[in-house]
């Protein structure tokens, strides 16, 4: 399982010197100098974690990325390293605070919005919202966890709606089954009857008397069972993996000179030269950051070499979709690449772009079924209503051309396999012709009247007389129907045509199909019925006549 890793970083300075350790519950972690600030930030992230896993039913929630938190001293030479958001920096989601203050709202914010993003489906936008602005006013102190209400101005419906889940005990129980429906495309009328047994309309007058009532006071509820000072137990960590994590706070030029400075004084920290843009280093001194092989592959002229080094991100991070579309871009034909997209889709389930991409590639490769899937997909994810009425109107337009499309497609494969069938008609002319060729050299140009005698094959025991007026030609045999004066039809088989022996005046060819007009022979035979094939014998002379 890939961890959730908040690195605190306490530090004095733009270059501490300081002894560093690592506080660790699964799957957090954090990085101090500071016990006290180390654990109270890894409880609140940890808590608030479990808090939102528990609110929507899940055993564990994880982002995408590590999330990292570097907490420096509240000091004027450290004001660079104060983050406004949790922004991807190198390989995880980081930003910087300040010690000896609470968690931002807003870190709490980003953070509870990457956890539904990266790892939960999509939700109605009223309950994603009002899931974000709850589970970001908290406060935590050890094992227990304080829901606050958020200023006057973020307070709303959306906000009261789940708040009333978290909080009453008539609803809370149940509020997991009432997610599970909505991330199952229940819509709202079926998961709230699914859920607490009342429709919609009920749930919203309950919801609007809860907001007008305005009791929205602080409760302490019971959270994840630890104990911070027993369950977050330190490690030492080299104080230059420290200076690495403190250049993901800054950006350009300052961020460069400060991996620079931990590669100058001899470190091989895969993530120094990572950040320093030198992905190929990173990479040939044992780089596990899935990001660091993608940049390093997308620098490779060679697409074997490149798609080697997708194929590792894709192993470092098997829930990044961002390898897969690479390594789809790769294939020469959009039947080859959307396997890909669709991979990348399914590890992406929000993003909508992606979606439509997906279907544009499906409809190339001629698969209908899973281009309309697709798009009704992306309509589905749209964040907003005037992309989703866009996205409606393709579906719609593409199913109005799916008939029109799927009867081109048949007209073509139509198309292709009589181009083979004549292929192979050709084929059995030739050799017939090669076998015309090679009697007439042997009667000395001229057509023999009777059966050579340079026959060597088994002797035909069988003869028989009358119409030919088919020839079925079956990937290099021939098949005869010959009617008889008697009337009746009978086949008769010819497995290699270049090893008959033809006879008689006229014109020695036989076309596939029906003979027009039927033509008089007589044929020499070997008795050899062949129940698959219906047929009496194998032909060893034919006798125009």
């Amino acid at each position: 399982m890939r961890r959730l890793f908040i690195l605190v970083l306490a530090l004095a300075g733009t270059a501490p010197a300081v002894d560093w350790a690592l506080f660790r519950s699964e799957p957090i972690e954090v990085l101090s100098n500071t016990e006290k600030d180390a654990r109270q930030v890894l409880a609140t992230f940890d808590q608030t974690l479990w808090l939102t896993a528990k609110l929507l039913g899940r055993e564990e929630i994880k982002p995408l990325w590590p999330i990292r938190l570097i907490v420096v001293q509240a000091n004027r030479g450290n004001s660079p390293y104060k983050s406004e958001k949790l922004a991807p920096r190198r390989d995880a989601y980081t930003a910087g605070l300040l010690a000896g203050q609470p968690v931002p709202t807003a870190l709490l914010r980003d953070f509870v919005t990457l956890l539904l993003r990266d790892d939960t489906p999509p939700l109605p936008a009223i309950i994603e919202n009002g899931l974000i602005t709850a589970l970001s006013h908290v406060e935590v102190d050890g094992n227990k966890i304080t829901v606050l209400a958020p200023p006057a101005a973020q307070r709303n419906r959306d906000w009261a709606r789940i708040r009333l889940f978290a909080l009453d005990e008539e609803y809370m129980g149940r509020a997991r089954v009432f997610f599970s429906n909505l991330h199952n495309d229940s819509g709202l009328e079926v998961a709230y009857r699914n859920s607490f047994g009342s429709g919609q309309q009920e749930m919203e007058d309950i919801l609007n008397s809860y907001f007008a009532a305005g009791q929205f006071l602080p409760e302490t509820i019971a959270g994840k069972p630890l104990n911070p000072e027993r369950d977050y137990r330190p490690r030492a960590v080299d104080a230059q993996r420290a200076q690495v994590l403190l250049a993901d706070l800054l950006e350009g030029a300052e961020a460069r000179k400060m991996y620079q400075g931990v590669l100058n004084a001899g470190s091989k920290d895969p993530d120094a030269f990572d950040g320093a843009g030198l992905h190929a280093e990173a990479v040939e001194n044992g780089s596990k950051n899935a990001l660091a092989w993608l940049r390093h592959g997308l620098a490779l002229k060679a697409p074997p070499k490149a798609r080697e080094a997708f194929q590792r991100a894709a192993q470092l991070n098997p829930r990044w979709p961002e390898p897969h579309l690479r390594l789809g871009d790769l294939e020469p034909t959009a039947g080859r690449r959307y396997p890909y997209y669709k991979k990348a889709a399914e590890l992406d389930p929000r993003n909508t772009a992606l979606w439509e991409k997906l279907a544009e590639t499906q409809l190339e490769a001629k698969d209908f079924d899973g281009a309309g899937l697709s798009f009704r997909t992306a309509a589905r994810t749209a964040t907003t209503e005037q992309e989703r009425e866009r996205l409606q109107a393709r579906q719609r337009e593409f199913e109005k051309r799916r008939i029109d499309l799927e009867i081109a497609e048949r007209r073509r494969q139509e198309e292709e396999k009589q181009k083979e069938l004549e292929k192979l008609q050709e084929e059995a002319l030739a050799n017939i012709r090669a076998a015309e060729d090679r009697a007439r050299a042997a009667s000395g140009g001229a057509a023999p009247a009777k059966v050579v005698e340079w026959w060597d094959g088994p002797r035909p025991s069988g003869s028989a007389t009358g119409v030919l007026e088919r020839v079925d030609c079956l990937q290099g045999r021939l098949r005869l129907a010959l009617r008889t004066p008697d009337s009746k039809l009978t086949q008769y088989l010819i497995p290699d045509p270049s090893k008959i022996v033809l006879a008689g005046g006229g014109e020695h060819s036989l076309g596939c199909g029906a003979q027009k007009p039927p033509r008089r022979l007589k044929i020499d035979y070997i008795p050899k019925p062949d129940a698959k094939l219906a047929t009496a014998g194998e032909v060893a002379v034919i006798e125009f006549q």
